[in-house]
């Protein structure tokens, strides 16, 4: 069976490898632990700048999303208020109809009395005849 060169180096390196793991096995696990911290340094940066794009990005939704929150609650507060003023006035009014109904009712007009004052003597004069 044939093999072609790149597998040939392939299988040399690996062996050059296993030989060099076993002359000096603290150095070779050293050496695959800097890389792996190494990748995860990258990978903590990619995370990083990507975050920062992504803040980037969405600020400006952001501030928008406040102001558009903030427009809102200074309406509701301008219509509460509103509100307010409103059922204040009403209950003033219905104060001042009660007020008036109940002065109405209280004070009877001089010819109302004049003429019931006249009916209540009448059966009295029937009576003593």
């Amino acid at each position: 069976m044939v093999k072609s060169p790149v597998i040939l180096l392939l299988v040399n390196q690996a062996q050059a490898r296993k030989e060099e793991v076993r002359k000096h096995p603290e150095q070779v696990i050293l050496s695959e632990v800097r890389q792996v911290v190494q990748q995860m340094q990258d990978l903590k940066q990619h995370f990083e700048e990507a975050e920062t794009t992504i803040e980037k990005i969405f600020n400006p939704i952001d501030k928008n999303a406040q102001m558009i929150t903030g427009m809102q609650m200074e309406k509701e507060e301008a219509q509460a208020k509103e509100m307010g003023k409103v059922m204040r006035e009403q209950i003033q009014m219905q104060r001042e109809l009660a007020m008036r109904t109940a002065e109405a009712t209280a004070v009877k007009p001089v010819d109302t009395q004049a003429t019931e004052t006249a009916a209540e003597s009448l059966p009295k004069q029937e009576a003593g005849k």
